[in-house]
This record gives C-alpha cells, structure tokens and sequence, in this order.
C-alpha cells in the first residue's frame, strides 16, 4: 500500500509539472497571437517566464543565424537599482558562446 501510495504521489508530481509546462506553452502562445508589435510580445513572454520561474531577473536573447550573437531582445529585472546597472557588463561575447554551446540549450531552428 505505501509503495502504492508513493507511486501515485509521484505520478501526480509529474502530470503537475507537465500541466505547469502546458499552461506556460498556451500563455506564451495568447501573447503571440494577441500582441502583434514584436518588442511588446518579446516584453510580455520575459515577464510571463520571470513570473513562472519566480526570477528576479530574465533575459530574452535572440540568435542572429548569420552572425551566431545573442542579441538581447527583452529584460525583466526585479532585482536593485544598483544590481541592474550592471547587466550590459553581463553580455559578453564570450558568455554569449557559452550560451549557445552549453548542454541543454534548446536554439529553435523554425
């Protein structure tokens, strides 16, 4: 019964998780379909990753496909006055490149 038990719990952890990930997927696609000024819905997709990540900072880079650059398209920043005065020292090219090489990091090709 308790194996049981801790099955069923797991199982609803991962459908919670997947319904989370669906919720995100289908408000990013309201903002896509109902904002049509490209900064605005790069704007409004930040805020909504930064409300369901809890971020107090998160960044929207687009890849150039000629170049291979990340180029910033959005921020939302929570964090101190301070603190965010630094940001454009965050973007160097060199952390650019390990972005874009590192594990994990899905680049849409559509």
């Amino acid at each position: 019964m308790k194996k049981e038990n801790e099955k069923l719990g797991a199982l609803q952890a991962k459908l919670t998780l997947q319904r989370k990930k669906i919720d995100l997927i289908l408000a990013i696609d309201r903002i896509r379909d109902g904002i049509p000024d490209p900064p605005a819905m790069l704007a409004a997709i930040t805020n909504i990753l930064a409300d369901h990540f809890e971020a107090s900072l998160c960044l929207l880079c687009l890849l150039d496909r000629e170049s291979g650059d990340l180029a910033l398209k959005a921020v939302n920043d929570r964090r101190s006055d301070e603190t965010s005065q630094q940001l454009d020292a965050l973007m160097t090219p060199a952390l650019t490149q390990q972005i874009v090489e590192a594990d994990g990091v899905l680049i849409w090709e559509g």
